[in-house]
């Protein structure tokens, strides 16, 4: 003879099975991705202070499951150093550090760094990946420069900061 509330009880058994098991699903796939779910924050920062920069390019696509499409967002603008023209600048002096901080570090970060006023001469250079904070060194020429700081996961995961300083 089995009792009403038997049945209720397994069926709330089999449902909270069921949600740990997809929860479950969701921190292991969150803990072993190297990805993170969403755009990571990069926060530029001069002796200690944050300094203004902004969004230039990203792409974000994600996975909820193998077996489902791609889901995510993009913001698609044009060249980094139109953007830094118009951002504010801070003063720092030659050889300084600045810290670029990643929420969560990508495996590649391409640093760009422009003089104002000319925008075709570039340098470009990869820093040391797979650290939350990153350091580089300023320029020993006094001048304004607008940096881009590309961060990248894969090739459909990738986040653009900017910003721009005069170095005295």
């Amino acid at each position: 003879m089995k009792f009403k509330g038997q049945k209720i009880s397994f069926k709330i058994f089999i449902f909270l099975f069921i949600v740990l098991l997809i929860v479950g699903s969701y921190i292991h796939a969150e803990i072993t991705s190297d990805i993170p779910n969403d755009l990571p924050e990069v926060t530029i920062k001069y002796q200690g202070e944050k300094v203004s920069s902004t969004h230039g390019e990203y792409a974000w696509l994600i996975n909820f499951s193998k077996d489902q499409p791609r889901t995510g967002n993009s913001y698609l603008v044009g060249p980094s150093y139109y953007i830094g023209k118009n951002l504010s600048s801070f003063e720092a002096k030659a050889n300084d550090e600045i810290n670029i901080i990643f929420e969560k570090a990508p495996p590649e970060i391409i640093l760009t760094r422009w003089n104002v006023g000319d925008s075709e001469n570039e340098t470009s250079e990869k820093i040391e990946a797979y650290k939350k904070m990153n350091t580089i060194k300023l320029p020993d020429q006094k001048g304004e420069y607008i940096y881009e700081v590309r961060g990248k996961w894969s090739d459909t995961n990738f986040t653009v900061t900017v910003f721009r300083t005069i170095v005295k």
